[in-house]
């Protein structure tokens, strides 16, 4: 029996609506586990398409407003693109979405964007520092699907890094970082598979 949107989400198949992640009452329920998480996303998809019929636009804003403060950085873009692209809803959330940015664009380097910084996350427990791994992961499996395998060697100037390069050093990291106790051998990428790529740059 599902309880919780989460559960709904797990099941999602095809475009997202309030219907389908268990009505307004369940999702805003759940509105604090879900302002910081990735799947956020799609709740937002589905409030911004049905706004004109929601009973609870109060609710609904509150809840965009805190996934725009607290999303992880590699969904800061799909939500904030979601947000803006929304007609009906964009009105009623300007005012907040816009101190979202500013509180973002004042904090320090890559945190500005809401990333939760990953040593914070280990430093709590371990099983928190594998969900994390597992979710920048697999937003990174996302984005590197997108590009030809020629691509994975590019660089964009002298200085910069390959995406090959990038990858091999984040999983060195996470390994070194993290016991085999903490963190799965499927969770991260074998050192071997990039034993032909040249070293980083900087």
């Amino acid at each position: 029996m599902k309880q919780n949107v989460f559960d709904y989400l797990d099941t999602l198949e095809g475009a997202p609506s309030v219907a389908g992640l268990g009505g307004e009452h369940t999702i805003y329920a759940s509105s604090d586990a879900l302002a910081g998480d990735t799947r956020v996303v799609e709740v937002a998809t589905a409030l911004c398409a049905e706004w004109g019929n929601l009973q609870d636009q109060e609710s609904a804003c509150a809840l965009l407003i805190s996934a725009a403060n607290a999303i992880p950085v590699l969904e800061v873009r799909a939500l904030y693109d979601v947000l803006l692209a929304a007609e009906t809803a964009l009105p009623q959330i300007a005012s907040g979405l816009e101190g979202a940015f500013r509180a973002r664009a004042a904090g320090p380097g890559f945190e500005r964007l809401g990333a939760p910084p990953f040593r914070e996350a280990s430093n709590r427990d371990p099983a928190d520092a594998v969900k994390a791994l597992r979710a920048y992961k697999k937003l990174a499996e996302k984005a590197i699907a997108q590009l030809k395998d020629e691509e994975f060697f590019v660089t964009l100037d002298e200085e910069a890094n390959s995406v090959a390069v990038v990858m091999k050093h984040i999983a060195g990291n996470a390994i070194s970082r993290r016991p085999d106790r903490y963190l799965p051998v499927s969770d991260v990428l074998c050192e071997s598979s990039f034993a032909t790529v040249p070293e980083c740059t900087t």
